[in-house]
């Protein structure tokens, strides 16, 4: 019974010597906080309207044109 007080009191001393560090409530607390804005912020990037981008395919030997005919809209 003695062991077992003397070992919940030293657990009781070091969770509290690591609970209560400003270090560890900041964190704890800016994790949620973190998590929720590269959660929004994408979000809000990709709902944005834009312009279609524009890719370029450029084949100077003409041997590949034929297959990208099919997938992509060829402009001049």
């Amino acid at each position: 019974m003695i062991r077992t007080t003397k070992f919940l009191a030293i657990v009781k001393h070091e969770y509290k010597k690591v609970v209560l560090k400003w270090s560890f409530l900041i964190g704890t607390l800016m994790l949620p906080l973190l998590a929720g804005v590269f959660t929004v912020i994408p979000l809000i990037i990709f709902s944005l309207k834009g312009e279609p981008t524009r890719i370029t395919v450029v084949d100077r030997s003409g041997r590949s044109s034929h297959g990208c005919k099919g997938i992509f809209r060829l402009t001049a």
